[in-house]
């Protein structure tokens, strides 16, 4: 219940109570919904940084056996190595919060497939 003000009664004032949703609660709930629009989409996001990379590390290019760049397991693994070809501070902020992130599931940008990622 949130305090939100006082009613006179006789010659004390009582605090009045109402049923709406505690300051911390709200604050919960606004954190979530930023975060959740926060939130880096490879395909959406990632996929067009590193498509600069193209035709080399996308399909029929000759390090896509090796580095497909178009799998978010890749660019996961690479990590920051990626910033030694990737120089604008935009593109690697983008990056650096899509690394920063929990990878429960990603999609693979070729396919649009959902795939799960498992950990060990």
């Amino acid at each position: 219940m949130t305090l939100l003000g006082f009613a006179a009664s006789g010659k004390r004032a009582t605090p009045a109570l109402a049923s709406t949703p505690s300051l911390a609660a709200v604050a919960a709930n606004h954190a979530s919904a930023a975060a959740d629009s926060a939130r880096i989409d490879f395909n959406k996001d990632v996929h067009q940084i590193v498509s600069l990379c193209q035709p080399c590390h996308f399909k029929g290019g000759k390090m896509y056996a090796q580095f497909p760049f178009d799998d978010p397991e890749t660019i996961r693994k690479l990590g920051t190595h990626l910033f030694s070809r990737i120089k604008g501070e935009k593109e690697q902020a983008v990056l650096r919060a899509y690394l920063a992130q929990k990878a429960d599931s990603t999609q693979h940008a070729s396919s649009g497939e959902a795939h799960e990622v498992v950990r060990y």
